[in-house]
């Protein structure tokens, strides 16, 4: 049996949640994979996904190596999207050479493209990288690699030669239509897709011990929370922004991707994949791309399609800013139930203006609250830890900024989380540190490959100018005591994260 092309994707195996202890993290699929398998697989070549998380699930004892030297698959691509997955993706591309020295090795994502030429460099086993839109680049790769051709005609691709390493330009850019016109439904290619969905769209961790596990799933239907089956809608491309931490946003894409500006898919099509979410068994769709939030025209014409066919899913929206009132009527009308996430970041509104242009005040947060309370819909507040320009005191002036908010919301439910913002590669903050007042920790690709063993160290990748490490963790458990997300309440819930770390050495949070 061969199968021609093999698209991996490689969790976090060796992560660690809070008291329930070693978990998997990063298990979601890039969205585009799924349809990036169905590109190649409408040429006339067979196509199969492995998730290497479900594949540990599902078959135990798993052994990667033995599997391709069964398969014998002309392309192995990797999806290296987050950079978490780092170390164990290397590890799953020194399984796959050993198993299939012939096959060419080929990574895609967020870090792969910011990383390209340092990746060739640091990993001998991997033969390119496509940066960027992969759909026409992985079609063009596998035709000169069937029929022995040179490959520097393929677009977007960097890779290994005898001589050393050539890049190619980045000339196929997906348009709007061609993104509306992808098969992004095609779980059917991951194998074990059912069980894909059912245990690992939802969880952001993933504990490994069963207790832990049952326990986590208890509190999240008891006091909610992320859990039920939830389908990332592939809604566009590109950003409208530059938010100073983040590798995703329009300078990254401009520097790393080709694209200058955003894409969307259109309405009708994102309105037919919400359709097609229930049919395939997820419960709720998730909405990460909202670049227009001043103009919600688009998503509000969704709502509108989906209202009319008849379809009743839940709709877990990101709003890049605070949200039109007129589209929160309009999801709020669409959907058995609305989740409106907003991002401060941080309850310092100038730390917060330095970071995301699309500002708004600690007032204007509250106001947008409760006009989602008064429409019905619920809401999520993120907020981040330790951002340069922050403090001992900040941690309390997010609880103050949350127990606004919670008055506000009187008659649905308000959530928070607080997380600690790692460095990406190829953020503002990561190209410029001196423009933000940090040190880096993490620079190169090795450095990214030991941040993510599994013995490493905790580390967010940076320190903040003229502090120490000591003040990280100060505000990280300060952070933890006010902002615990654990339910029933912050106070309560960070002495129940001592208490199970208290029991197992294991578990417990590590501030």
């Amino acid at each position: 049996m061969k199968t021609h092309t093999l698209l991996i994707h490689a969790p976090k195996i060796n992560d660690r949640f809070g008291p329930l202890g070693d978990a998997m993290s990063i298990n979601y699929l890039a969205v585009g994979l799924p349809a990036l398998g169905g590109a190649v697989e409408s040429t006339g070549r067979s196509v199969e996904i492995l998730h290497l998380g479900v594949q540990r699930v599902a078959e135990p004892g798993f052994d990667l190596e033995a599997e391709v030297r069964k398969l014998r698959p002309t392309i192995v691509g990797f999806s290296l999207h987050w950079h978490p997955q780092t170390w164990d993706t290397v590890q799953a591309i020194r399984a796959v050479r050993r198993g299939a020295p012939e096959a060419f090795i080929v990574l895609g994502g967020f870090t792969a493209s910011a990383m390209h030429q340092e990746i060739l460099e640091t990993v001998p086993e991997v033969d390119g990288i496509i940066r960027g839109d992969g759909e026409t680049a992985l079609v063009a790769l596998a035709d000169a690699l069937d029929t022995s051709s040179p490959l520097g005609g393929v677009p977007n691709l960097t890779f290994r030669t005898a001589t050393g390493i050539e890049e190619n330009p980045v000339s196929s850019l997906s348009t709007a239509n061609s993104i509306s016109g992808l098969d992004y439904e095609r779980f059917d290619l991951i194998r074990h897709h059912k069980r894909y969905i059912n245990e690992f769209c939802g969880a952001f961790y993933i504990p490994h011990r069963r207790p832990q596990a049952a326990l986590m799933k208890v509190g999240q239907k008891l006091f909610g929370g992320a859990g039920g089956r939830t389908m990332i809608l592939p809604a566009g491309r590109g950003c409208s922004v530059t938010c100073g931490w983040c590798g995703g946003g329009r300078l990254s894409h401009k520097k790393f991707h080709g694209r200058k500006n955003w894409i969307q898919v259109s309405p009708g099509r994102t309105a037919a994949l919400i359709a097609r979410s229930t049919e395939l068994g997820f419960d709720e769709v998730q909405a990460c791309f909202d670049p227009t939030p001043k103009d919600p025209s688009h998503w509000i014409e969704v709502a509108r399609i989906v209202k009319a066919s008849g379809v009743r899913t839940k709709m877990y929206f990101e709003s890049y800013a605070i949200p039109d009132p007129e589209l929160v009527d309009a999801l709020v009308d669409s959907f058995e139930s609305v989740l409106i996430s907003m991002s401060p970041e941080s309850p310092e509104e100038r730390v917060r203006r330095r970071f995301r242009p699309m500002h708004f005040s600690n007032d204007d947060l509250v106001e947008a609250v409760q006009m989602c309370a008064d429409k019905g819909a619920n809401v999520m507040l993120c907020f981040g830890q330790g951002l340069p320009g922050e403090g001992m005191k900040t941690p309390a002036a997010a609880t103050k900024l949350v127990q606004r908010c919670r008055k506000a919301a009187k008659g649905v439910r308000l959530q928070c989380r607080s997380f600690a913002i790692e460095m990406e590669p190829g953020s503002p903050w990561a190209l410029r540190p001196e423009a933000y007042g940090i040190e880096l920790s993490r620079r190169t690709f090795r450095d990214y490959i030991d941040a993510h063993r599994p013995d490493a160290p905790a580390d967010l990748g940076y320190r903040i100018k003229g502090s120490d490490d000591q003040f990280a963790m100060e505000i990280r458990e300060a952070t933890c005591k006010e902002m615990c997300p654990l339910p029933p309440s912050p106070r309560l819930g960070h002495l129940t994260c001592k208490a199970l770390g208290a029991f197992s050495p294991s578990t417990g949070c590590s501030g």
